[in-house]
């Protein structure tokens, strides 16, 4: 108690308000914590990311609680340096988390470029990093390109004998040009064979828009012989352990 009055003595010959200078200080700090890169990235997830899927979503937030609030979430934002970022992305690249190191640098470079325009920041640091990361190596799938083997292919397809549901899968995949994902998972009341239309919901896709396919007289039939196997269930290729 006694350091506190010898100390608000010399604020006072100072000509400075100890009252004043602790209401600052308590205001600073509310600040701090309210512009922390952890809180800012928190409302840029909320505000910026509601567009995309819900598992998109959580694979955003996983990336920010698991790698980069642990090291730079409690810090003001404007504070944070380029060496502060390179400290959060380099121990994952070097662990030969290449594919992950990168994914957390874009998503500090978003939260960074939100706070910018939120004018709580001036400049994006993260965007200094380009090229500070190993290039991706370029992988190349295989793939038919040649129009005989394209053909070859729909040839395959169709005299291939197995599960039905799948069977039907593989003929309706080059009908509807989806990703796999999305007709793995069809269900039945997506479907208006009357219409020919299929309406993907948005909840099942990327950026959470319905999608609308247009369905093919060929689409059509292979349905319609499908409906007849798993009609009465939910899904259209049920699973072969559960058939539901």
């Amino acid at each position: 108690a006694r350091e506190r009055r010898e100390d608000a003595r010399r604020l006072l010959a100072k000509g400075i308000d100890p009252s004043e200078q602790k209401r600052e200080a308590k205001q600073a700090r509310i600040t701090a914590e309210r512009e922390s890169f952890q809180n800012i990235a928190r409302e840029w997830h909320e505000t910026r990311m509601a567009e995309f899927s819900e598992k998109h979503r959580g694979t955003v937030m996983y990336r920010l609680e698991t790698y980069i609030f642990p090291a730079i979430g409690k810090t003001h934002i404007a504070k944070l340096e380029t060496r502060d970022v390179m400290d959060v992305v380099k121990p994952l690249e070097q662990r030969g988390n290449h594919e992950t190191s990168r994914r957390v640098l874009q998503i500090i470079s978003q939260v960074f470029r939100y706070a910018v325009i939120t004018g709580r920041a001036k400049h994006n640091v993260a965007a200094d990093l380009r090229g500070a990361l190993r290039p991706r190596k370029t992988v190349h799938r295989a793939a038919v390109l040649e129009p005989e083997k394209v053909a070859q292919l729909l040839r395959d397809i169709d005299n291939y004998e197995g599960y039905f549901p799948l069977v039907c899968a593989l003929k309706l995949a080059p009908l509807v040009f989806t990703r796999p994902t999305e007709l793995r998972a069809a269900q039945w009341q997506e479907f208006d064979l009357g219409a020919k239309e299929w309406r993907i919901p948005a909840e099942r896709m990327k950026m959470r828009r319905q999608h609308l396919v247009p369905l093919s007289e060929q689409a059509l039939s292979i349905l319609r012989e499908l409906q007849k196997y798993s009609g009465e269930g939910k899904y259209l290729f049920p699973s072969i352990r559960t058939e539901t």
